[in-house]
Formats: structure tokens, C-alpha cells, sequence
């Protein structure tokens, strides 16, 4: 039996379990970008906020790593007078750096793919007070 490449509300199948934590969080940041973007009503346009998606899980992830990593760095500064490997300090704020701009840009280019497509009820309730709908 093939594996399914969309999820039931229609965001793509980036990862491999979406049940995961990582699954979790792509979803809920599939959900808050249709929410705010959306209605995704093509293929192309859902593939994209998909792979924004998957942008802001590893830049959470790696934000997340950094943090940790910078408390050990404390910890054992605390412990030994001495940094604890401060290179993977740097390599991990770079890292995070990257992701973040990745994550910016992807977010840049959904936002220019629906912005002839947005509609908000907001507009809606305009048009038709102006005689439009």
C-alpha cells in the first residue's frame, strides 16, 4: 500500500512521521499560515506553505539546540572556571542564523505567491457594504 503524499488537511507529507514533535509543529505552522495566508486553493501554493512549514521546524530545532547548548556552556563554565567546546557554540548560532533567513525567505515567497489571492472576511464584509459583491 502507497504512502500517502498529502495529509488530511492538505498539507504535503515533508517528513517522515508527522506524529513526532517535529510533526506536530509543522502542522501547527501549516494550520497558523493558511489561517494567515490561506485559503492555499492550488497544488503549487500548498506545496509552498509546506515547505515553510518544514523552514520553521528547523529553525525551531536548531534554535532549540543553541539554547541547550549555551546552558551547558554555563554549567560547565560554572563547574570547571573553563568553556565547554565554545567552536559548537558557534557552528550551532550559525546554524540557527541560517535556518532563521531560510525560514524568512520561504515565509517572503508565500507571501508574494497568495498576495493577488488573499481574502480575508474583513474584505469580504468591505465589498459587500460597497455595493461590490
Amino acid at each position: 500500500m502507497a504512502s500517502r503524499t498529502v495529509l488530511a488537511n492538505g498539507a504535503p507529507k515533508l517528513l517522515g512521521n508527522h506524529t513526532s514533535v517535529a510533526g506536530r509543529r509543522y502542522l501547527r505552522c501549516y494550520r497558523a499560515l493558511e489561517e494567515r495566508l490561506g485559503p492555499f486553493r492550488d497544488q503549487l501554493t500548498r506545496m509552498e506553505a509546506g515547505r515553510c512549514a518544514a523552514a520553521w521546524v528547523e529553525y525551531q530545532a536548531s534554535t532549540e539546540q543553541l539554547a541547550s547548548a549555551r546552558r551547558k556552556l554555563q554549567d560547565a563554565r560554572r563547574r570547571y572556571g573553563q568553556s565547554w567546546n565554545p567552536t559548537a557554540i558557534q557552528r550551532l548560532s550559525k546554524r540557527a542564523a541560517l535556518n532563521d533567513s531560510t525560514y524568512s525567505a520561504a515565509l517572503a515567497r508565500l507571501e508574494h505567491m497568495t498576495a493577488g489571492t488573499r481574502h480575508t472576511a474583513h474584505d469580504a464584509l468591505v465589498a459587500q457594504y460597497n455595493g461590490k459583491a
